[in-house]
Parts: structure tokens; sequence; C-alpha cells
């Protein structure tokens, strides 16, 4: 009975560090390679927009511009409109330099952060 206990345990912690393997904590912060990074949501009429397709069109409203010293945090990743040959748009909560407080929450082309993928190991939303 012992030995099935160990066995079990042992499985479990394999699972738990290959299961996370590659995958970034929710707290990850991440920064963009450029300057001036629009961080947009959609305005009063167009938000559902947005969220179900993130675009420069989709997302009209400004809500933050950013640069490489200001940290991100993506909560998760959708397809939208392609930037700079890059399909992929996250949903990023932004912390000013300096601060731990959020600041704002919005979308932005993952194209500007600097990441050598596409894709991030984030969720899909």
């Amino acid at each position: 009975m012992r030995k099935i206990g160990i066995v079990a345990a042992i499985v479990t912690v394999l699972s738990i560090i290959i299961g996370t393997a590659g995958v970034a904590s929710a707290a990850t912060r991440y920064h963009t390679w450029a300057h001036g990074v629009s961080v947009r949501s959609g305005d009063e009429l167009h938000w559902a927009d947005c969220d179900n397709s993130p675009s420069v069109a989709n997302c009209s409203k400004v809500q933050k511009v950013i640069n490489p010293d200001w940290g991100v945090v993506p909560t998760c990743q959708k397809a939208g409109q392609v930037v700079g040959g890059n399909p992929n748009w996250l949903r990023v909560e932004i912390y000013y330099p300096g601060s731990s407080g959020l600041s704002t929450v919005g979308w932005m082309a993952s194209y500007y952060i600097d990441y050598p993928k596409n894709v991030l190991p984030i969720p899909w939303c």
C-alpha cells in the first residue's frame, strides 16, 4: 500500500512538471521592442467586436501608448489583424515603470512583444 502511495506521488509531481514546462506564469512580464505601441480597446459601441476579433479598426480606442521600459502581463492571446506578419493579439495588463500597481487593461498586437516567437507561452482566449 505504501509503495502505491509513493508511486502516485511521483507520478503527480512528474505530471505537474511536464504539464507546465514552457508555460509562463500568469504574472510574467514582457516588454515591447518598439516605442509608441498602442494598447487598445473597443469604444462604447464596439467593445464586443474588439474582444472577438482584435484589430486597429475594431479596437479603435487607444487606452495607453507604451514603451520598452513598461511591463505588460499578457493574460491570453487570440488571432486578429495581422501586424508585421504576426496574426496574434494579446490581452494585456500594463504596469507603469517603477510601479507594481495595475494601470490599464487592453489589447495589443503580439508583433511588438520582445519574444522570439509569434505565439507566447500563455493561454488562448
